[in-house]
């Protein structure tokens, strides 16, 4: 592969961990023995609906504020380590870097609320621009979600280089020609993205 001059850089699993377990428990803990059904959840990700309407959905036995749902949902967030935080400072220096994220305005809030005012802009200046999924009104693994990614930064696909940890959405990268690298959340850090380049 080409050295990328741009590197599309996942969130969720990437550059922040994630712990989905401690959001299935929090939500054991509210009495919600099920997930929610998957067409809420992209529905809430591409933003054909609100916080208010997502929350609203949740068929919880016990909960009885807003903010019992929306701590079980941040529950699998964790805080961003500071060594990933100076690397992407780093690679800053010599890549344009572009975070490209499922996700949804409850998480994205958490994670300002984590970060603080300063800290938030400062970690958003990292980056040429944020796409979130939520306010594009598309989700990885759509081609529609990489499509507008290169169109809007004015990218070619073969001079990205795509890191995500869902395999469904590397396969769909690859098919739209855009050079990709799997990350297993489990075994690597995002330091191991020099190995690829």
């Amino acid at each position: 592969m080409d050295q990328p001059k741009a590197l599309l850089l996942d969130f969720g699993g990437v550059i922040i961990p994630i712990n989905p377990d401690y959001t299935k428990d929090a939500m054991i803990s509210l009495g919600v023995k099920d997930s929610l059904p998957s067409v809420d959840f992209e529905d809430f990700e591409t933003g054909k609906i609100s916080a208010d309407e997502f929350i609203s959905k949740w068929p919880a036995a016990t909960w009885t504020m807003k903010s019992d749902v929306v701590n079980a949902w941040n529950a699998l967030l964790e805080p961003i380590p500071e060594e990933t935080l100076a690397y992407l400072k780093r690679l800053k220096k010599d890549y344009k870097l572009y975070l490209v994220s499922n996700t949804n305005p409850i998480h994205i809030e958490a994670i300002q609320k984590q970060l603080g005012l300063f800290g938030w802009k400062q970690f958003c200046s990292l980056f040429e621009k944020m796409y979130f999924s939520y306010e594009i009104g598309e989700r990885k693994p759509n081609a529609a979600f990489y499509e507008h990614v290169l169109k809007d930064a004015k990218l070619k696909a073969e001079d990205c280089l795509f890191v995500d940890d869902t395999p469904a959405n590397i396969e769909a990268a690859e098919k739209l020609g855009i050079p990709s690298m799997f990350h297993d959340a489990d075994e690597m850090s995002i330091l191991d993205l020099d190995k690829a380049l």
